[in-house]
């Protein structure tokens, strides 16, 4: 009797479930940096650009919107983009592609880190500020996050 291979194993050409599992992380790890580089993306070109823009009142209730919407959603982003690419190495990588893999894990656990330590907290600044009443470190407390938020993100 012929052995049938599953046909996700016979289109992707792999040839043992461990290169299928090795797949399937691989995808998903990308589909997760894919998601979190479309928000640096979209930040960068339309967000950024448009804050600029706003008037002084503005600026913080805005603001304020983002980091609400934004702690929801990255983090778990940040934490799949470490887990995924760490046990695909541990349990599925060899030689060079482990040593990529788990590379990437450490830059990925240092923009966590980095963004807990520094970002995190002028966040935390710019929500406990009165909307009505600017402080006067206002402009250079925005131009300190971007600063910070440059380097976190490479840009």
């Amino acid at each position: 009797m012929k052995k049938v291979r599953p046909v996700a194993l016979v289109r992707c050409k792999l040839h043992s479930k461990s290169e299928f599992v090795e797949f399937i992380a691989g995808r998903i790890q990308l589909d997760l940096y894919r998601a979190a580089s479309g928000r640096i993306f979209i930040g960068k070109v339309i967000i950024e650009p448009m804050v600029e823009g706003l008037s002084a009142e503005q600026h913080l209730p805005f603001r304020r919107r983002m980091i609400s919407r934004m702690e929801r959603l990255i983090p778990p982003l940040m934490i799949w983009a470490i887990l995924f690419p760490l046990l695909t190495g541990i349990f599925y990588g060899e030689g060079w592609a482990r040593l990529l893999l788990l590379g990437g894990v450490g830059l990925s656990l240092a923009a966590l880190i980095h963004t807990l330590t520094v970002n995190r907290p002028i966040n935390l600044r710019f929500l406990r500020w009165d909307a009505a009443e600017q402080p006067a470190d206002f402009t250079h407390t925005v131009s300190k996050w971007s600063r910070y938020d440059r380097v976190r993100t490479a840009h």
